[in-house]
């Protein structure tokens, strides 16, 4: 009914922006169905002011069991609004941007291969590389579907990541952890990604188990010594 009103009325048309699954209903279970006793019992627990107030709103909502009528079970089928699947399912968390160059992806490689002597492009540090090598990175399609792309991101500015994220990251690097704190007032002070830096801090350090990264006593021009950190 529901389809055959969307094609008949055009005022009606966007209703049939809907999907049908089959799940179990919270309008079919009450208070004392198995279903709601955990949260039952937590609640008596830590809130026991909600108790009786949950109680109440559940066996008001649980109306199919009293439907006797029909037959009823806990799975039934729901037309659930196509908007409202689309705002729980997940989004890409970054934005690509493109720039425009003068020159042709192959006039630009022509232009890395022509490069002489030690400026040339190299593979390692052990020889040069070949051309189907230069073309394979400085082909842009190959660098935004995997980590590689990640060399392109923008680090000029503070990414607003909570301190429990960062705190995460860096728990169990040595003396960087619990310094969340310290990369977020970085960043924000000096205009700077703060995810890079810890992530950087992380690296040069060995996740804190190196010997600068755990610290070291240092003394320059018979000045006292101090403890050094390399970052």
């Amino acid at each position: 009914m529901e389809y055959w009103r969307a094609l008949h009325n055009p005022d009606y048309c966007d209703v049939i922006q809907k999907t049908i699954v089959k799940h179990p209903s919270d309008w079919y279970f009450k208070k004392g169905d198995a279903i709601w006793q955990p949260f039952l019992n937590a609640l008596k627990k830590e809130a026991p002011e909600w108790k009786k107030y949950s109680e109440d709103f559940l066996d008001k909502m649980a109306w199919m069991q009293d439907v006797t009528t029909e037959k009823l079970g806990p799975s039934l089928w729901h037309m659930q609004p196509i908007m409202f699947l689309d705002a729980i399912k997940p989004k890409q968390r970054y934005i690509i941007n493109y720039t425009q160059y003068s020159n042709t992806l192959e006039e630009a490689i022509n232009k890395q291969m022509a490069i002489p002597g030690s400026a040339a492009p190299k593979w390692g540090i052990s020889r040069n590389a070949t051309r189907n090598e230069v073309v394979q990175h400085i082909t842009p399609s190959n660098l935004t579907s995997n980590n590689n792309m990640l060399q392109f991101l923008e680090i000029d500015k503070p990414m607003g990541i909570a301190l429990e994220k960062l705190e995460a990251f860096l728990k169990g690097k040595g003396p960087l952890e619990g310094t969340a704190a310290a990369f977020i007032q970085a960043a924000q002070d000096y205009g700077i990604n703060e995810c890079y830096l810890a992530a950087h801090a992380a690296l040069e350090t060995g996740n804190g188990t190196s010997v600068l990264g755990r610290g070291s006593s240092f003394s320059y021009n018979h000045q006292p010594s101090r403890t050094v950190y390399n970052m």
